[in-house]
């Protein structure tokens, strides 16, 4: 043109999405976990990470509100492959597990339980399904005649927005788009039913999951819900040192606190599996908590605390009928949701047990990793 060459492009962008001859999924995967990412790296300097910054629960909404949104744009109307959704999670995961000063080893489902996350997975659907409410709601004609004629042509194409949509409102047990166009609900209506939906069926999935892990046999994960905090990061006003408490109380819990019985394992069998503080049992999270012999001082310390402080508000009979050996206790320290309702155990009473055990936990995470330094530095 002119006597100039036009250059064509293969590839375009719309309302912020990549347009290309094939395969636009992949690149527009890759540009918004490039957006997310800046965007997470812009909030650290407001303490949006982990050890030393803000809040899990409240890091959590800040990363809600900003990371998540930029995360998701516009893939609603993508056709999005299993491998696209994966790559998005690992990103996703990898972010809340951060924001929790959690390992990788970490089970996927208890990093989501712990600040009642929904997988990315989930939060894409409920776009998929803000959006069809607008179709439907909509009063243009011919996008409505589309709509009609997409369904009848379209339900069994993978690649069509109408028949995955449709695989979503079965999925979730949603009305059909028929009934929706003869019954549509008023729009928040509509959304706290996406809500309501969404959260029950991940939550079933994820508790699922989580039951099936060894690492998570001394968490209650009955009590852990999609959209609710956990108990171990309700640290509403704490100072500092508080979260650096938690985090260690949280890494055990969850199993991810390495012990010498995990080194024994992941080392397959070469190293020694036997407490280098005492020399006398396996060093396992019971051990630990109850048993070693040089931690003794600190859990006599701490223990009788947590101990007098639920003696003086339940029954002592129920006390030396359910925490009456090691593993119980190990349990009720690691959370003591596991007998809030056996112990019949109030609320300002769990608050105040979870404050004990935070910090009888802490103090033997320090005595034991001062010990070990001073073993290390003969």
């Amino acid at each position: 043109m002119g006597g100039k060459v036009v250059k064509t492009s293969d590839c375009s962008e719309h309302l912020g999405i990549k347009r290309t001859d094939g395969k636009e999924h992949n690149f527009n995967i890759k540009e918004r976990i490039q957006t997310a990412r800046r965007t997470k790296y812009a909030l650290m300097g407001s303490g949006v990470h982990g050890t030393n910054g803000l809040n899990p629960a409240i890091s959590y909404q800040i990363y809600k509100t900003y990371v998540i949104p930029r995360l998701t744009y516009g893939l609603e109307v993508l056709p999005l492959t299993k491998s696209n959704i994966e790559e998005l999670e690992i990103f996703h995961r990898k972010n809340l597990r951060h924001l929790q000063s959690l390992p990788e080893r970490t089970s996927n489902a208890v990093v989501l339980l712990l600040l009642g996350a929904l997988p990315i997975e989930a939060e894409i659907h409920k776009r998929h399904l803000s959006l069809l409410y607008s179709i439907v709601s909509c009063d243009n004609s011919k996008i409505k005649d589309v709509m009609i004629r997409q369904i009848a042509t379209n339900y069994d194409n993978k690649k069509s927005f109408f028949s995955r949509i449709l695989n979503i409102l079965e999925m979730y047990d949603l009305p059909s788009i028929n009934y929706l166009q003869k019954n549509l609900p008023k729009r928040d209506i509509w959304k706290e039913e996406i809500k309501k939906k969404v959260n029950q069926y991940w939550n079933a999935q994820l508790k699922s999951e989580a039951r099936n892990k060894t690492s998570l046999k001394n968490m209650n994960i009955e009590n852990l819900e999609i959209g609710k905090t956990a108990q171990v990061w309700n640290l509403q006003n704490q100072p500092r040192l508080e979260l650096r408490k938690a985090i260690i109380k949280a890494r055990m819990m969850t199993g991810a606190y390495i012990l010498q019985s995990d080194k024994h394992k992941f080392t397959h069998f070469v190293a020694e599996p036997l407490c280098q503080l005492c020399n006398t049992e396996n060093e396992d999270i019971i051990h630990m908590v109850t048993s070693c012999p040089v931690l003794s001082t600190i859990r006599e310390k701490y223990y009788v605390e947590m101990k007098m402080e639920i003696l003086d508000s339940i029954d002592p009979i129920k006390w030396n009928t359910f925490c009456c050996n090691k593993m119980e206790i190990t349990q009720l320290i690691l959370d003591c949701n596991n007998f809030k309702e056996t112990l019949n155990i109030s609320s300002e009473l769990m608050t105040k047990i979870e404050e004990k055990c935070r910090n009888l936990l802490f103090q033997l995470h320090a005595k034991r990793i001062e010990v070990l330094d001073a073993l290390n530095n003969k």
